[in-house]
């Protein structure tokens, strides 16, 4: 599977996961308490909106939010969420969405923590805006209205608890490179193992892909 998204990365002469993307300035406030270790009252985030397949212009895809959140001093948790459903089977399905508040964004797959499963999600507070999913549209919706998002949590039972609030705004004029995968907090991991080790090589190959097509050396663990 890894050699797909090597060769779609060379075909496109960039990444094969979440190509087009836009990186934007944020704040996330964690106020209530939570399974997973998020930094406890308001800080400055980045993050990335991407289209996960890149499909062209303004056509429904499944949209990525991915949000590097501070642990203190150089350390960082990088959350990659994806447009999905929101109940107990729903939460583990990636759906396409129309619009980048179209839907709420979901891990997919849980994080283990202390032998608990839980599920991270952030659900669009504003779904009257129809902003196309694409990053020109987001750009300039963004920089006049700032996307609010409540962050939750749900464990086994599939209740959805709120744990903070994001806003994001205008653009962050720089290339970032998430790491959903290998920047984890301690004691956390994506459940279950082997798919965090195959998400590994899929985005290993996907940024091998894209150096070659371009000449340039791929950078490990960055997607």
């Amino acid at each position: 599977m890894s050699s797909v998204f090597s060769a779609l990365a060379r075909l496109r002469r960039t990444r094969a996961l979440h190509p087009d993307g836009l990186v934007l300035r944020g704040t996330l406030d964690a106020d209530g308490p939570a399974v997973l270790p998020l930094p406890r009252g308001e800080h400055e985030v980045l993050v990335r909106l991407s289209k996960g397949a890149g499909t062209p212009g303004s056509l429904p895809d499944v949209l990525g939010l991915a949000v590097r959140v501070p642990l203190g001093g150089d350390r960082h948790w990088d959350v990659l969420l994806s447009t999905s459903g929101g109940n107990r089977v729903s939460r583990m399905t990636p759906l396409p969405s129309t619009h980048w508040e179209g839907r709420c964004y979901g891990s997919v797959v849980p994080f283990r923590r202390d032998g608990d499963l839980v599920w991270l999600r952030a659900v669009p507070q504003r779904r009257t805006r129809r902003i196309p999913p694409n990053p020109g549209a987001l750009a300039t919706a963004a920089r006049n209205i700032p996307l609010h998002f409540t962050v939750e949590e749900s464990g086994r039972d599939g209740e959805w608890r709120a744990v903070a609030t994001l806003v994001v705004r205008g653009e962050a004029h720089e290339d970032v490179r998430f790491e959903p995968v290998l920047s984890l907090p301690p004691g956390v991991e994506m459940s279950p193992r082997w798919l965090g080790r195959a998400r590994v090589e899929a985005y290993r190959e996907s940024r091998a892909g894209a150096a070659r097509a371009d000449g340039t050396a791929a950078r490990p663990g960055a997607s």
